[in-house]
């Protein structure tokens, strides 16, 4: 039960810096349930494997108000006899003039000061509520690297398989470095004195993503490694050697890409990611043409980086990217590697469409399937402006997704909660944060308007009158900001401060898209 779970983590005391710590405990199990209901949060990102597969991802990134849980049937995971649950959890500490710098992760994932893992059952069943009977270890073999091109979207990773802690994912029985877990606090939502707890837990108001394993399409440059692979072979890298292979998964995704590979020991293994292929760079600027131009172009981007260790194993990043074409560097040195697959993981929010465009022009028709598709890159736990670079949510973008989403599908749920973390952000002059949740508090005060207009949408798609009763005291403090920025004299608005963007066109790029000069009025 949830009040008898407690926040655990590797030690009493919070150690600065990033960490991923690893969390185990073995439960034994006299028959199958039908239904195994668990609640699972953490600060900041956790994995959660019941005997091996993974039985979900989160939390549901939230505003700094509460902290979102999800809850899992696992009764389709566990086994008469012995089981073990276990979970990855990724802490990246929460700090302000850090975040300013990128040194704290993902821009729209927020942290508390301190770190913590939770788990409940939903019914008693066996007791493996999280508390010092759990096991844990610090992953040693994980670091935190800074992303070159997408640094508001968060880290890439350098992993060491080497340096996995014995047991990891088999049993925590083994090797030296586990010990028992940290008790750090209760979930109480107050003290007794109406002090608010560390973490205000509140069930994710959205459905958990999905994942799908989907094939790459084609080797766009280098060994067609794909042909073997795909035919059920294995393809092998011999000893010191190296190969490049440039996949192409035949369009644009969000996904977790896997390979399970086979020996290897001390191998190099490069993931880049790529949009698109580049013709060359100017002022900073990446020139794109044509994307799958790999006559003229080259691929460049983000990469994460993996050292292999022995036996079967698994390489896959902790957190999604996205790419439409991945460029795979292999270096092995005195044992020969065998790759056995290669696929992506695709994720999203789990949209069913149901509109449809019809049109005598084949252009048109094909622009909605094009837009169709940019909607399901862009929706996970918040709609984004883009999930290579920044993975934002932005009023003004989030107001237009809202629209297209009510057009194709039923759902309601992400706009929702989109609208709530703008609610959530309001200051004391009136305004609202552009983006939301976001460790680095933006001001694009023309933004606010959209949320209003974004409201509006919502009630006349949803019909829900409880999320406009709370809206209206917000929409009222906004009007009243503007209100007192009005020039008696003209009648317009002046003054109006923070950042006054309107639109990235050629002409405005100087003024960082606002059609003002900074001292204009």
């Amino acid at each position: 039960m949830k009040d008898n779970a407690v926040w655990i983590w590797k030690e009493k005391e919070q150690l600065p810096g990033k960490q991923m710590v690893l969390f185990c405990r073995l439960f034994e199990l006299a028959a199958v349930p039908q239904k195994y209901f668990i609640g699972v949060s953490a600060d900041t990102r956790y994995i959660l494997y019941v005997n091996g597969e993974i039985a979900g991802r989160g939390p549901c990134k939230s505003t700094a108000d509460k902290k979102y849980y999800e809850s899992y049937d696992i009764a389709p995971l566990v086994r008469e006899g012995e089981n073990v649950i276990y979970a990855r959890v990724s802490y990246q500490p929460s700090s302000v003039f850090d975040s300013q710098r990128f040194l704290t992760g993902s821009t729209s994932m927020l942290s508390s000061d301190r770190a913590g893992f939770i788990l409940w059952e939903e019914d008693m069943v066996c007791g493996i509520d999280t508390d010092s009977r759990w096991q844990c270890a610090a992953d040693a073999g994980y670091n935190y690297v800074l992303s070159t091109y997408g640094r508001y979207a968060g880290d890439v990773e350098s992993v060491d398989l080497r340096k996995k802690p014995n047991g990891f994912m088999l049993d925590a029985r083994a090797g030296e470095q586990w010990h028992s877990a940290a008790e750090i606090s209760d979930t109480a939502f107050t003290t007794i004195y109406g002090e608010l707890n560390n973490w205000v837990l509140a069930p994710s108001p959205i459905k958990p993503l999905y994942e799908e394993n989907r094939r790459f399409k084609s080797v766009m440059r280098g060994p067609d490694i794909l042909r073997a692979l795909n035919n059920g072979s294995e393809f092998i890298v011999e000893p010191n050697s190296e190969i490049c292979a440039e996949l192409d998964f035949g369009e644009y995704t969000t996904a977790y890409p896997k390979l399970r590979i086979s020996g290897g020991r001390d191998s190099l293994i490069e993931l880049v990611y790529a949009e698109c292929y580049i013709l060359g760079e100017e002022k900073g600027i990446l020139l794109k043409k044509f994307r799958d131009d790999c006559e003229n172009g080259f691929l460049i981007g983000d990469s994460d980086r993996f050292t292999a260790a022995d036996g079967e194993q698994l390489i896959e990043p902790y957190f999604f990217r996205s790419f439409r074409f991945i460029k795979l560097i292999i270096k092995t040195k005195s044992e020969p590697l065998v790759l056995k697959d290669i696929c992506a993981g695709v994720t999203g929010y789990p949209v069913c469409i149901q509109g449809s465009f019809e049109s005598d022009l084949s252009q048109e028709e094909q622009c909605f399937k094009i837009g169709i598709h940019t909607l399901e890159c862009c929706m996970h736990e918040t709609y984004e402006d883009c999930p290579y670079y920044e993975q934002m949510q932005y009023v003004f973008d989030t107001m237009l997704q809202m629209l297209f989403t009510f057009q194709v599908c039923g759902d309601k749920a992400l706009a929702k909660k989109a609208l709530y973390d703008f609610m959530a952000t309001q200051r004391p002059d009136g305004l609202i944060t552009s983006t939301s949740p976001t460790r680095k508090p933006q001001l694009i005060p023309g933004f606010a308007l959209f949320f209003i207009m974004a409201v509006r949408y919502y009630y006349l798609y949803t019909a829900d009158g409880e999320l406009l009763k709370d809206a209206l005291p917000v929409i009222e403090r906004i009007l009243r900001f503007f209100e007192k920025k009005l020039c008696r004299e003209t009648g317009l608005l002046r003054d109006v401060g923070a950042w006054e963007f309107v639109d990235w066109v050629p002409a405005w790029q100087e003024n960082k898209g606002s059609c003002m000069s900074r001292g204009e009025n």
